[in-house]
């Protein structure tokens, strides 16, 4: 790589080392993963898989898996090697690499056979520096649109006693359950909120945010996706969440 791009791959690294993203039709079409190259290795055992989400220091998967296959993953620690590979439009090429992982965590993923498990895995090593530049570069143009089109407005002090809301009393709706938040940002079409829990609970989610008021109760219900989460505190369970609201359903009140 030449020196500016060294330099980039630095900026994206620091810049969205926590940020996942969820692998969805359009997220795959525009960062050119092959799909159907992407796999993982324990011991000598190759895995067709499915990138579900990924981020410059971990990832989620979907793989076939019986009992003996878990047997495997135990006795070797754990340990994977997760192979992606990446269509670079810049170098009109497939590129592939490896990434040492170990497993976290499994769970039967929703709705599917017994065998389907989502499996969650951390990297042992930073990660290749073509994951870093392609997830970089996506959330990169990603966070331009989003400022032209949903510049927020940082809920301040003065901002809540103008508008007679109460940021602290919101709360989200996701997968039928109520989770308190703080709304932190706000514009026309979509919200800024702080909220516990991990990051895999939300990502492209369907959401519905209240947003308490003085005065009257709250402004109706906000209804749309949760399009972005960034880690605040790995340690404390911390996340901003970024939701977009369906532009067709925001109520006359808001």
């Amino acid at each position: 790589m030449h020196q500016n791009e060294n330099e980039k791959i630095t900026e994206y690294y620091e810049k969205y080392k926590y940020r996942q993203i969820a692998f969805n039709k359009s997220v795959i079409k525009e960062v050119g993963l092959v799909v159907e190259r992407v796999a993982f290795k324990c011991k000598m055992k190759t895995f067709p898989c499915i990138l579900y989400s990924a981020s410059m220091q971990s990832a989620s998967i979907l793989a076939n898996l019986v009992f003996g296959d878990f047997d495997l993953i135990e006795k070797s620690n754990k340990k994977i090697t997760l192979k992606l590979s990446f269509f670079s439009k810049i170098e009109k090429r497939v590129i592939s690499f490896f990434v040492d992982s170990k497993v976290i965590g499994s769970s039967i993923y929703k709705g599917s056979s017994k065998n389907l498990n989502l499996i969650s895995i951390e990297y042992i090593n930073k990660c290749p520096h073509d994951l870093i530049f392609s997830i970089g570069r996506y959330l990169d143009k990603e966070s331009d649109m989003e400022k032209r089109i949903y510049q927020r407005v940082v809920v301040t002090h003065q901002y809540e006693q103008g508008n007679n809301i109460q940021p602290s009393k919101s709360y989200l709706y996701t997968d039928g359950k109520r989770r308190n938040c703080i709304l932190s940002e706000i514009s026309i079409f979509s919200a800024k909120v702080i909220i516990f829990g991990k990051a895999e609970e939300y990502i492209n989610k369907r959401a519905i945010l209240i947003i308490k008021t003085i005065g009257i109760k709250e402004l109706g219900e906000l209804i749309g996706v949760i399009k972005r989460c960034e880690t605040i505190d790995p340690n404390k369970g911390l996340l901003y969440l970024i939701i977009i609201f369906d532009q067709e359903k925001i109520p006359p009140s808001y």
